[in-house]
């Protein structure tokens, strides 16, 4: 199953990026590959809040219909999204930094389903890929550096 984990240091307080990531419309401002992202529903963002975002993946793009599976504020966040070829789940934990600020660690999952999983070894470079992309996008967006 293809899986990456990494960290990325921010100096907005726990609670501001906890609020920032739980809110996966923004994936839009951090992830290149995110081409679009929106909220589904109104209220604020809790257990049960539904995001639809199209992603560019292997040269296509495609939908994603996340759910918050999992919301523990301001410590941590667990989203998933459903396809008929995969299920995805995003868990993002927020611990407070040593120096101030807070830590982010990212661990995305991709099980692919029935034949599919074959292609494992492949999408796992692939996911990769996608997923330093990501990382990327979040140290320029959330980072120590940020001018946010």
């Amino acid at each position: 199953m293809p899986h990456n984990v990494d960290t990325v240091s921010s100096a907005m307080d726990p609670a501001e990026l906890f609020d920032y990531m739980a809110e996966f419309s923004n994936a839009a401002e951090w992830d290149p590959g995110t081409v679009s992202a929106r909220r589904l529903g109104d209220g604020p963002v809790g257990l049960g809040s539904r995001f639809e975002l199209i992603v560019r993946f292997a040269g296509r793009e495609s939908p994603f219909a996340y759910e918050i599976t999992e919301y523990e504020r301001p410590r941590r966040v667990v989203l998933v999204a459903e396809t008929g070829a995969a299920i995805v789940t995003d868990t993002m934990s927020i611990a407070a930094g040593s120096g101030g600020g807070s830590v982010l660690t990212y661990d995305a999952r991709l099980e692919l389903k029935g034949a599919r999983r074959l292609f494992s070894p492949l999408m796992s470079v692939l996911f990769g890929r996608v997923f330093a992309n990501g990382r990327r996008g979040l140290e320029e967006t959330i980072g120590s550096g940020a001018d946010r």
